[in-house]
């Protein structure tokens, strides 16, 4: 995360890490930090996005969605992103394994 090492954070989250480990913390750095890449990321891999990160993230969605930002290319893909973080799409979203677990 420090490193913005995408590929490993992809790794990990392939073999099986839940992205909401450490009570969304990676997340919510991800979100503090302006890793939208990082942040869409996990929220595709099923990480839950808390109420207070809500109103970020509606905040970043409405400054590039100003119309003196939107003719950049740079604030299209920005504003794509942050949409992403707030709800990934179905078809983005990956399976979530949930275990059942037996009374003992």
């Amino acid at each position: 995360m420090v490193n913005n090492n995408i590929p490993a954070l992809r790794y990990l989250l392939t073999i099986g890490v839940h992205p909401g480990t450490c009570n969304n913390t990676i997340l919510e750095h991800a979100i503090n930090c302006n890793r939208t890449e990082i942040a869409a990321l996990l929220r595709k891999h099923g990480a839950n996005l808390p109420y207070y990160l809500r109103d970020q993230v509606h905040t970043k969605i409405a400054y590039y969605n100003n119309p003196r930002r939107r003719n950049f290319p740079n604030s299209i893909v920005e504003r794509e992103r942050w949409e992403t973080i707030l709800l990934p799409s179905p078809q983005e979203r990956t399976q979530i394994a949930l275990y059942k677990y037996a009374d003992l």
